[in-house]
């Protein structure tokens, strides 16, 4: 007997087009030489099904061979691609019971043996048989079976089973073949009747225009086995895409022998999965349990992101924020400008008309605080590099955040607090941004997980070259243009935290490792983190959003455990989910778990599986 491995494959399909086209399929049965002919002209995808049942013969003995073939010929005016799944099992022939179905199997023998021919011919995924080949007009396909043949092991005797209590309390059955083909009626009896059953392979065949083949997807199987409540239609770069969200159950995939759960597939129809801990073995069987989801590298489970002055996954300069403090009475002229001019260490001031400011401690903020960014510390139109600055922020008291940058604590004595970026060595601030953000050095975080990919021989060659993205984009703030008020540095997802999006606005922030036209070619292997968007679209809350709202422990990313996102904050700053299920900024020297993020491709084979965290999907 010849089999097709058993193969399932994630496919992911996109968006459908609409067209005109005839689809006119003939299928042909060997059984009795009849042809069944569909011909369909619809509107949308142009697909046929078509069902026929090959019942076994009369008589049928052990080692019969019965030939079943199955072609398919394209009769229509388009390309088609054909897929075949079928259904075995026996009923039971007395009167009155032949709508009873018996197993496949008695006595742990497979009764009926299927002989499948053309095996390069067909790939089995998801239940079905696919060939593998596009049928134009006029051609047809090679079989997927040979024959059927009743079982030489098969023992077609039945049996019937009585059971008696006996006074000591125990229970005892014997067995007597069955001699009339009658309804086993004594108490405690228990029949299958094999003698005169038939066998039944009913085998449906589809076929669908050839361009609009993703429509048969892995997706619609995890959508159904999903429920529509656990899953968000997006958009990516304008194409479909679907996310997980809350309590989704379904997702869960068991790849290079660690647990993964899918968070969401993306516009090229792959599948991103975040790392969900290892699998536990019983009786054979892998579960995931994801009790413990964060890796464990060098014999730690907690990573600081980076220290204060590093922007993002990479960073180039480190640049941190430095204070002027005015005590009460400081009457310190600072002529505040909407450019700067740089003379190898001199930097110049503009000063004519409408581009600057001047301001002392007595005046109001509001005109400052709109355009006039560049200065001076020494008060100053003109300074060398160790005084130019940028101005971040100004507040009407000297003093300090807390750790959180929550509570401002004021100092006694103070007026002032003028928050700014050394601007010395660079043109301007965009020539200081472009620095900061230059991906020419790793945080400790792109290490760790490199290097834990490394150690655990994963391989490239599974995974989509996806964006990973870590958008230093400023939307508040003087950061983001020379006409920006103050107050911020926060970069650009704390502004769109409602609606968040999968497109990753600066190619330099998107991550991939040697696709350098989607992104920055910058990762050393296919891994990165999840992004605060794409765990702000599962359900999770950011922090204040929805006040007194939490997700449940039953969302399938918690557990109690801290972990970092790909997203950062600000400058020394970055997102991470809490334990509390919500997630927010926080200081990027802090230590938080890490759950690596891999897009598996859109190929992918999965060999067994339900998705559910006590049988996962395996992939090969």
């Amino acid at each position: 007997m010849k089999n097709i491995k058993n193969k399932r494959a994630l496919l992911f399909g996109g968006v459908l087009c609409l067209a005109f086209a005839a689809i006119a399929i003939t299928i042909a049965y060997n059984r009795d030489s009849s042809v069944l002919a569909n011909n369909f002209e619809l509107g949308g995808i142009y697909k046929t099904v078509t069902t026929e049942e090959f019942v076994g013969p009369d008589n049928w003995a052990p080692c019969q061979e019965v030939p079943k073939t199955v072609t398919v010929k394209n009769e229509g005016n388009v390309d088609v691609a054909v897929r075949i799944s079928y259904e075995e099992y026996w009923r039971d022939g007395r009167e009155g019971y032949q709508d009873d179905r018996l197993s496949p199997e008695k006595d742990g023998v497979r009764l009926a043996i299927i002989e499948f021919q053309n095996e390069t011919d067909w790939e089995l995924r998801d239940g079905y048989y696919y060939y593998k080949h596009t049928l134009a007009p006029g051609e047809s396909s090679n079989s997927l079976f040979k024959s059927v043949t009743l079982n030489c092991e098969a023992n077609m005797v039945d049996e019937d089973s009585y059971c008696s209590e006996m006074p000591d309390g125990t229970t005892e059955c014997m067995t007597a073949p069955v001699t009339v083909l009658t309804p086993c009626t004594l108490a405690g009896c228990s029949s299958n009747y094999y003698q005169a059953a038939k066998y039944h392979l009913k085998i449906k065949v589809e076929t669908i225009q050839a361009d609009k083949r993703d429509a048969w997807s892995w997706l619609s199987h995890i959508i159904a086995n999903s429920g529509n409540r656990s899953l968000a239609q997006k958009t990516e770069k304008g194409k479909k895409v679907y996310v997980f969200k809350r309590t989704a159950d379904g997702n869960n995939v068991i790849w290079s022998n660690m647990c993964w759960q899918v968070v969401r597939t993306t516009y090229t129809n792959g599948v991103k999965i975040i790392y969900n801990g290892l699998p536990e073995t019983t009786n054979g069987i892998q579960a995931c349990p994801g009790e413990s989801r964060g890796i464990v590298y060098g014999g730690a489970s907690m990573f600081e992101f980076d220290t204060a002055g590093n922007s993002g996954y990479m960073y180039g300069d480190t640049v941190g924020y430095q204070d002027i403090q005015l005590a009460e009475g400081d009457t310190t002229s600072f002529t505040l400008s909407n450019d700067v001019a740089r003379n190898g260490n001199v930097y110049l001031l503009d000063t004519t008309a409408g581009q600057y400011l001047e301001w002392t401690s007595a005046d109001s903020q509001d005109e400052a605080k709109t355009r006039y960014h560049y200065f001076c510390t020494d008060g100053s139109s003109s300074c060398d590099s160790s005084k130019i600055g940028y101005l971040l922020d100004m507040k009407e008291a000297g003093g300090s955040f807390d750790s959180d940058s929550v509570g401002f604590t004021p100092d006694p004595g103070y007026s002032w607090r003028l928050t700014y970026l050394p601007l010395g060595g660079y043109d301007d601030i965009s020539d200081l941004k472009n620095a900061v953000s230059s991906n020419t050095r790793n945080s400790s975080i792109k290490t760790t997980i490199e290097s834990w990919f490394e150690g655990n021989n994963l391989n490239d060659d599974d995974l989509e070259d996806a964006v990973f993205c870590s958008d230093r984009t400023h939307a508040t703030g003087s950061l983001a243009g020379p006409e920006i008020s103050l107050g911020g540095d926060r970069y650009a997802f704390a502004s769109r935290k409602d609606s968040p999006t999968f497109d990753c606005v600066n190619k330099n922030d998107a991550f991939t490792k040697d696709d350098t036209t989607n992104g920055n070619g910058k990762l050393l292997h296919k891994v990165g983190l999840l992004t605060a968007d794409e765990l702000a679209m599962t359900g999770i809350r950011y922090h204040g959003q929805f006040e007194g709202v939490w997700c449940s422990a039953a969302h399938y990313l918690w557990n109690e455990e801290s972990f970092w996102l790909m997203t950062p904050d600000s400058m020394g700053r970055a997102l991470y989910m809490d334990g509390q299920c919500g997630f927010g900024p926080t200081s990027a020297s802090l230590k938080n778990t890490v759950r690596p993020v891999v897009s598996l491709k859109a190929e992918t084979v999965v060999t067994r599986g339900d998705g559910t965290a006590n049988d996962p999907y395996v992939v090969e």
